[in-house]
């Protein structure tokens, strides 16, 4: 999902009909194609590893980054059944807190639920207005404790390369935040995190939460940092919000 968003962003620096553009257009297809494919028949979610039997298991994290995809190229809920049958899925994984959990069942946590605010006004399906955005913008403030400390492992528990230590949280709860339009004071705090969790000796950000860091990853959660802190910029004069 998240490569053929970025394509269908790319394909818009090349003239129509040239080679690369072509070639984009060509890779764009197929991936939507794959996407649609993966897509549980079942309850309309997305598995992390469609082709594996455990990781072919809807999750909130793998639909939500399937939505992102399909989006990007301009389908909607009213559009696409795979966007429809995938914001359903979602919603069905909400819980009468606000909240939603790695998995339909699963125990409510704010990261999940900021990437699923994020994928259901994306997808259109909702605006933020809308009962379901508030009350899981709500559940975000409500824990907003859990902003810079929560963590979250890959999904097979004590698998090689397993990561403990994050900084996935404040970034996604920006994403829902600035997309919802709701809560806009709480974007300083994330940008706080984001300025004080950069290593300054080389620029990047660690994969990390407020008390440890994972050293042997920094591309990932590089690129989440600047995007983050580029959409605060763009959304919020944080200056004038704080005299308020």
């Amino acid at each position: 999902g998240s490569a053929l968003a970025a394509l269908t962003m790319a394909s818009t620096l090349y003239p129509v009909g040239s080679s690369t553009a072509l070639d984009i257009n060509s890779c764009v297809m197929a991936a939507r194609a794959w996407l649609q494919r993966a897509q549980n028949p079942f309850d309309g979610g997305w598995g992390i590893e469609p082709d594996s039997p455990k990781g072919a298991e809807s999750r909130v994290i793998s639909t939500t980054y399937a939505l992102r995809g399909l989006v990007s190229n301009g389908e909607s809920t009213t559009t696409s059944s795979s966007v429809q049958r995938g914001s359903e899925y979602l919603l069905r994984g909400f819980h009468s807190s606000g909240g939603c959990g790695v998995k339909v069942g699963d125990k409510a946590d704010v990261c999940s639920t900021a990437r699923a605010v994020t994928a259901l006004l994306d997808s259109k399906r909702f605006h933020p207005s809308d009962t379901v955005i508030r009350t899981a913008t709500a559940y975000i403030m409500q824990n907003s404790s859990e902003w810079d400390v929560v963590r979250e492992g890959y999904i097979a528990p004590g698998a090689p390369g397993m990561i403990h230590y994050h900084g996935n949280t404040p970034y996604d709860v920006l994403l829902a935040l600035v997309k919802s339009g709701h809560h806009r004071a709480a974007i300083e705090r994330i940008i706080q995190f984001y300025l004080n969790s950069q290593d300054k000796s080389t620029g990047c950000w660690f994969l990390c939460d407020a008390k440890a860091s994972d050293q042997s990853i920094s591309t990932w959660s590089t690129c989440e940092a600047v995007e983050a802190l580029d959409l605060a910029s763009l959304s919020v004069d944080i200056e004038s919000e704080t005299s308020q």
